[in-house]
């Protein structure tokens, strides 16, 4: 038996388990143990920075150190960002002080006022002398603008069988902001959009349904919101509907129907 180790993103001592299931009478299963000691040159700890939701208003900061094995033989370290055009929006900073074993290896990274409203995912490409390809540091978050839309999906429903398929999605301000909806056109013209008033706290609720007789298995479309918000005040989301599915309890009878307490019959008068 062979046994392959993926060491990709781990590091230090590892063990892993394998079960192994023969024919043997006497004894059909074996519990394999595999241990490994991931020796790793360099790399960052945390290699994944998730920057969280926030508004512009502030930027985003995030770090990371640097450690392995030969973090002492680095003598040359540079970086550009994996999507060159994302460079402006974010400043970078690497420190690389000490010598030998105290040698000190820092990452921190901030957003500038140049990161557009939306979610971001880039990735960091730092290089050193140690080997010709580039130890990567993947970031995310979001950037909040004035407004935002939750669910990020609009799911319409079907509650029961006879019932048309419902859903809705609201928009939220932040920090206190104002904003008008503009228009909300869903690209299938069977679901009509219904745009409430404002409630007290300035949250607009967008309702969706389907309209007619809609027998498919399945609705997928795609809801478009406007609003009077210049930066990242207008969403594309995703529509798509729910069946109501009455499970069957009894799958050996096929010809099984839910009990009707509204169409049971009436007594004989005596």
């Amino acid at each position: 038996m062979e046994v392959e180790f993926k060491t990709k993103g781990r590091r230090g001592r590892q063990e892993k388990t394998i079960r192994v299931i023969s024919n043997d009478p006497d004894e059909e299963t074996v519990i394999l143990k595999v241990s490994a000691e991931i020796v790793v040159d360099f790399g960052f700890e945390p290699d994944r920075l998730y920057f969280g939701r926030q508004t512009k208003a502030k930027p985003f900061v995030k770090s990371a150190v640097g450690f392995g094995e030969k973090i002492g033989e680095i003598e040359e370290l540079s970086f550009e960002w994996e999507e060159k055009s994302h460079a402006p929006f974010y400043d970078v900073t690497i420190t690389n002080v000490g010598s030998g074993k105290d040698k000190k290896v820092t990452l921190e990274i901030r957003t500038t006022d140049a990161i557009p409203v939306g979610r971001f995912r880039d990735a960091l490409l730092v290089k050193t002398n140690l080997k010709p390809e580039p130890y990567r540091v993947y970031i995310s978050g979001d950037v909040l603008g004035l407004v935002e839309v939750l669910p990020r999906s609009a799911i319409l429903r079907q509650d029961k069988e006879s019932e048309p398929y419902r859903g809705f999605v609201t928009l939220q301000p932040t920090n206190g902001a104002k904003f008008n909806v503009l228009s909300a056109v869903c690209d299938d013209p069977r679901v009509s959009v219904k745009i409430n008033p404002p409630d007290d706290k300035g949250a607009v609720k967008v309702e969706l349904s389907v309209t007619g007789d809609f027998n498919e298995e399945r609705l997928q479309s795609q809801l478009h919101i406007n609003t009077d918000v210049t930066e990242g005040g207008d969403f594309d989301l995703p529509v798509y509907t729910i069946r109501h599915q009455v499970v069957n309890p009894y799958p050996q009878h096929s010809d099984y129907k839910p009990y009707n307490s509204e169409k049971r019959s009436k007594k004989p008068d005596r």
